[in-house]
């Protein structure tokens, strides 16, 4: 552009994005290791600030009634729901991975704190000028209401990394296939419901 560039332009020596990619891996790192904190497969966290009453979980393109707040690491909120004084309503498979994954783990009147890694959130191009690139975010969020199709509670297994990845990345409407033929089996009592996620043997 020809500007003269001012020492400001130039990232000194020790300083680094408090919202970035590697202030998010630390986080994350250390993170795990606190009390209460969950680490998924894929790499989300989450800590339970409440549990709900619900014994149902919402299938992945169920409608839910939900509060939520994000922030970025350093504090900074970029949206509220609870701010606005109304739920915002969404399916799983309408919002970030991270939200898709840990919605259909949640029932109605669980509080989570989520800790979403940046490729389960906005991805490396973030969402400007709000979220930065490879932002790691944090959630408080809530399940307000269920407002269509459920899947019984359950006590979810520990799912493989290939597992999760999988079901995050194939063609959703075969993931969906698997789940209902799994819930099938299911209510007439030929099989145990264990998983929400299929492996690859069962969709390939």
């Amino acid at each position: 552009s020809g500007r003269r560039r001012t020492r400001t332009d130039f990232p000194r020596p020790g300083m680094s994005d408090p919202n970035g990619a590697e202030a998010g891996e630390a986080f994350l790192k250390d993170n795990a290791s606190k009390d209460g904190v969950i680490t998924l497969p894929s790499g989300l966290q989450y800590k339970v600030l409440s549990e709900g009453g619900g014994v149902e979980h919402p299938t992945v393109s169920t409608p839910c009634e939900c509060h939520y707040a994000g922030r970025l690491l350093d504090g900074t909120e970029f949206d509220s729901s609870y701010k606005r004084g109304t739920p915002s309503t969404f399916a799983p498979n309408q919002v970030i991975k991270g939200w898709t994954e840990a919605m259909q783990l949640m029932v109605v009147g669980d509080k989570w704190e989520m800790y979403i890694p940046y490729n389960l959130a906005y991805g490396a191009s973030g969402k400007p000028p709000k979220i930065p690139a490879k932002a790691c975010l944090i959630f408080v969020m809530e399940i307000v209401k269920i407002k269509g199709e459920t899947v019984p509670k359950t006590n979810y297994p520990e799912w493989t990394a290939e597992e999760l990845a999988l079901w995050l990345d194939k063609d959703e409407a075969a993931c969906q296939t698997w789940r209902e033929g799994r819930l099938k089996k299911w209510e007439d009592g030929d099989a145990k419901l264990t998983a929400t996620y299929p492996t690859r043997e069962e969709l390939d």
